[in-house]
């Protein structure tokens, strides 16, 4: 594995020359056509309920209190609900021109409806059996993950985002298999514990995305997602430019080997604990 700072001149290297070569798609975790989620009452809802349930709960599959118990989950405590909008029907009765009286259903309202994420409910006997997304192989360094307690969930994409970092119950939610997403979350939540990350949120994202850069040179070499880095730094940066690009890089980097230096110090800890244990047997 080649070093910090090789890793990051390569890829200071591909940013000014802009050479990125073959660029690879990242992949998306589907829900199965086999999860039972995909039959539940808010696949139903309609296209502004949906948009509530990603931009409000962000979630794909919610339900009020009373559907969860029904199905046999139960909502855990201190779960905050988020609004969806039913509408307030009546029926109303119309004559037509030949005399006939015809009776018609019109919305008259809607009304706020609160609802649960299904990430906020928990299953009892005989609950949604929900398939397990965790893909059969960790992602590399997903040992240092577990020094840093960092929890690490899988799941169908439900908002417009591959992954993401919370910091409440310091945990990541990946929606994507590739390594980049994996290491670009492991970066938040890690950088969590060494600054002020509300300071200034743009400058995360750049920290983020350019770890996750380094971190892939570092384990794979060249790796087709070059160029998706560069244009995710340039959304983040106030000077669009190539020089104001790699000047927005370059002012990262010593936060950026903070990050990689804690991260590999926790792999290497998990990797010894490792050895220990099988030095007992």
């Amino acid at each position: 594995m080649i070093s910090i700072q090789e890793a990051s001149e390569k890829l200071l290297e591909a940013f000014r020359s802009q050479e990125f070569g073959p660029q690879l798609t990242l992949s998306i975790i589907r829900r199965r056509t086999d999860d039972p989620v995909n039959s539940l009452p808010c696949t139903k809802w309609s296209i502004g309920n949906h948009m509530l349930m990603w931009l409000l709960g962000h979630t794909d599959a919610a339900a009020t209190f009373l559907q969860w118990k029904q199905l046999n989950r139960r909502v855990v405590k201190n779960a905050k609900a988020f609004p969806i909008f039913s509408p307030v029907t009546a029926k109303v009765k119309k004559q037509n021109d030949d005399g006939t009286v015809e009776e018609k259903t019109v919305i008259r309202s809607f009304r706020a409806v609160p609802v649960f994420r299904i990430e906020d409910t928990i299953g009892i006997a005989g609950d949604l059996k929900i398939p397990d997304y965790t893909p059969p192989e960790m992602p590399p360094l997903y040992k240092a993950a577990e020094v840093l307690n960092v929890k690490v969930y899988w799941k169908p994409m439900s908002r417009a985002a591959f992954g993401y970092y919370s910091p409440g119950d310091n945990s990541i939610t990946l929606s994507s298999t590739d390594h980049v997403v994996w290491f670009h979350e492991l970066t938040h939540s890690v950088r969590e514990t060494l600054a002020d990350t509300n300071a200034d949120p743009d400058r995360e994202e750049i920290i983020a995305e350019i770890t996750a850069a380094v971190l892939m040179q570092m384990q794979f070499g060249e790796t087709g997602f070059h160029q998706q880095s560069y244009e995710y730094v340039k959304r983040y940066c106030k000077e669009k430019s190539p020089e104001g690009i790699i000047k927005a890089v370059m002012g990262v980097l010593k936060d950026v080997e903070e990050v990689i230096v804690k991260i590999l110090n926790a792999a290497d800890v998990a990797a010894n604990s490792t050895v220990d244990q099988a030095a007992l047997f």
